[in-house]
């Protein structure tokens, strides 16, 4: 059956060294697990929201998971907004159930939420009521 994946990928200014390596040594995994048929998208994210493609994509198009911003000194600033990163992959993995595709959300995080909405309630349960989809999220960290 084919599915969808959006993996969001934390690059706030505490994701540095081993983190960032290991991150985007597993989204790379993720992203190579793919099958004909699936489609994905990466958002990496900091204070801003960052996808890599306009949409889902197909698996045939998926390159090398290029750098999610922290290769640079200067790109590694920027608080954790968890909210808006999880809304934001919500919307890439759509919102219609119709079509029977299995979708998934795989968050790489390292900590808290620092900017945006940070009450941690507040976030699960708008990431809830934004999940029309019924994508099945998982968080790692």
């Amino acid at each position: 059956m084919p599915k969808d994946l959006v993996i969001a990928l934390d690059r706030s200014g505490s994701m540095s060294g081993e983190k960032i390596t290991q991150a985007k040594s597993l989204a790379d995994i993720r992203a190579q697990d793919l099958n004909p048929g699936d489609r994905f998208n990466i958002i990496v994210y900091n204070d801003v929201i960052d996808p890599l493609f306009e949409g889902l994509v197909k698996q045939h198009q998926r390159k090398h998971i290029p750098s999610a911003g922290n290769d640079r000194p200067d790109q590694r600033l920027g608080g954790t907004n968890m909210h808006d990163a999880l809304a934001g992959s919500l919307r890439a993995a759509g919102s219609a159930r119709a079509d029977k595709r299995s979708r998934y959300i795989l968050f790489l995080t390292d900590g808290l939420p620092t900017v945006g909405k940070t009450d941690e309630k507040v976030i699960l349960r708008d990431t809830k009521a934004a999940n029309g989809a019924g994508a099945r999220v998982f968080a790692m960290g």
